[in-house]
């Protein structure tokens, strides 16, 4: 009886040994092939497309610096070099409909050269911030013409003491139907200000690590580390699955031998974003300040070099120990 016990015993082992093989060589392959970021990613097959696709946009006409934030997200940074007019898509800070909220902070502009910033705002009547919130939709393929439905002029402020002021804060909010209803970080942990040197570490560890696997090529460990992002981001946009699967493909036989290099982590400072439910590291000199600190830089064919602030915000999920990408 014993020896039965011990036959059936070591049948069930080799059973479930060769089960846990299977499973982990039919993930295997599938990673070999990246077949699980693309045909078999779960997210994709989430993706909704709709009969009327309403998109948000913010045109901005300033030669002022300023931030814009929808429900607490940056959506725009404007530094050096400067141009007046700015069209701003604001889908991806719109987790579903309802009113969404529309801050600005406005800051002195540089000077001609653009290599150093003026100490007081100026007389709106010479330098003006203008903006616009406008809808447009998508339907059938074409972008209907798009409707303002609300605008705001620094000149109608009427400030007395504008030219004393070294910065202007003001919050709006606009009205926003979309089909969707994305999760996003309204769930996430709310983080302590009192922690903001602990947590700045973390943050650049994160950082750090993308860095790297921008550095090393390493496009499909990018696409991973990322999924529940890229969804949302594919989401508020009308992305089609199809052309999802397609742009994945050609980013992964291409990624590998693009040409450019990751700047170093410098001068940065930690900023908290979504009602503190969201971080991310910006840089904090006088020419760059607020822009994203993970920075690609390629050369063009006349040898100059460029450079492209690659938005990188993390949270941490309801549930979870680990700081993920959430935009």
């Amino acid at each position: 009886m014993k020896k039965k016990l011990l036959l059936i015993s070591l049948l069930f082992t080799l059973v479930s040994c060769g089960q846990k093989t299977n499973d982990n060589v039919v993930k295997n392959k599938s990673r070999m092939d990246n077949n699980d970021i693309l045909d078999n990613d779960p997210n994709l097959k989430k993706l909704k497309n709709y009969k009327y696709e309403p998109e948000y946009q913010i045109e901005v006409e300033s030669y002022y610096s300023y931030e814009i934030r929808v429900n607490d997200m940056p959506l725009a940074v404007q530094s050096p070099p400067f141009t007046k007019s700015m069209l701003f898509l604001a889908n991806s800070s719109i987790l579903q409909s309802g009113i969404q909220s529309l801050t600005i902070t406005i800051k002195p502009r540089y000077n001609s050269e653009e290599t150093e910033q003026k100490e007081f705002l100026e007389d709106p009547e010479h330098i003006d911030f203008k903006l616009k919130v406008q809808k447009t939709a998508w339907v059938n393929g074409i972008l209907e013409e798009p409707e303002i439905i609300l605008t705001y002029k620094l000149s109608d402020e009427k400030i007395k003491d504008i030219t004393e002021q070294k910065k202007i804060h003001k919050e709006l909010s606009f009205n926003a139907t979309v089909p969707f209803k994305l999760k996003g970080w309204t769930n996430s942990k709310v983080f302590d200000l009192k922690d903001s040197i602990a947590l700045e570490k973390k943050v650049f560890q994160k950082y750090a690590e993308y860095r790297q696997l921008m550095l090393d090529r390493k496009g499909d460990v990018i696409i991973r580390s990322s999924l529940n992002q890229r969804y949302e981001l594919m989401q508020s946009f009308y992305f089609k699955r199809e052309k999802v699967i397609q742009n994945r493909k050609k980013y992964l036989k291409e990624f590998s031998n693009e040409n450019f290099t990751m700047a170093e982590i410098l001068d940065y400072k930690l900023v908290f974003y979504g009602n503190n439910r969201v971080l991310g590291l910006v840089f904090n000199d006088e020419i760059e300040q607020g822009q994203s600190c993970l920075n690609q830089i390629t050369v063009d064919e006349n040898d100059n070099l460029n450079l492209s602030y690659i938005k990188y915000l993390v949270h941490l999920p309801e549930g979870s120990t680990e700081l993920e990408q959430i935009r």
